[in-house]
């Protein structure tokens, strides 16, 4: 069977399971989280920070999933995460970084743009090729500059993924700006 890596409390991974036949790890630094995911769903989950993940071996995953995580990561981390991730994948692995500069948190900080640009990898398209940019001249981006690790990435405003019912596209979860960044390994 296929091996995915997410975190959080399990549902992405339960999902993944029971409509794809995968095996899970779950990654949380919320050791409640972790102990609720182990008790009620399907795949194992660790404790562990995910800005750390050299215990993970490289080429060891068919599928990342991270979904409202990366949020909670200042922008430079954002990027070295997900392209430590990206290095997780197998070759022909996907990831999917999921609900990104979410639309209510824009009013947290009074619309400060320093704070959202600190917070959020924003504007997306701009931000993620910052990223990868950058990336390769990191000791973190090694691969991607070795070409080792070669991307297709993109990225899609969440309205346009989950609901047609236009209430729920109304949502806070889905309000503008809030995105997915979508990368596949070649």
């Amino acid at each position: 069977s296929s091996k995915v890596g997410g975190c959080g409390c399990g549902h992405k991974l339960s999902w993944a399971s029971a409509l794809y036949g995968v095996d899970g790890l779950g990654i949380d630094v919320v050791l409640d989280s972790v102990d609720w995911a182990n008790q009620h769903s399907v795949g194992k989950f660790c404790f562990s920070d995910g800005r750390v993940l050299g215990w993970v071996p490289e080429d060891s995953f068919d599928a990342v999933i991270s979904f409202a995580a990366l949020l909670h990561l200042i922008v430079d981390e954002q990027c070295q995460v997900v392209v430590e991730l990206i290095g997780k994948l197998r070759r022909g692995g996907k990831a999917w970084f999921g609900w990104n500069a979410p639309g209510y948190m824009r009013h947290t900080n009074g619309g400060n743009s320093d704070q959202v640009s600190r917070h959020w990898m924003w504007p997306r398209q701009e931000a993620w090729k910052r990223c990868f940019d950058r990336a390769s001249a990191e000791p973190w981006g090694a691969r991607l500059r070795s070409g080792d690790v070669q991307i297709r990435w993109w990225t899609v405003p969440e309205s346009l993924l989950f609901p047609s019912d236009e209430v729920l596209v109304s949502s806070y979860l889905f309000e503008e700006p809030a995105y997915s960044l979508f990368v596949s390994r070649a």
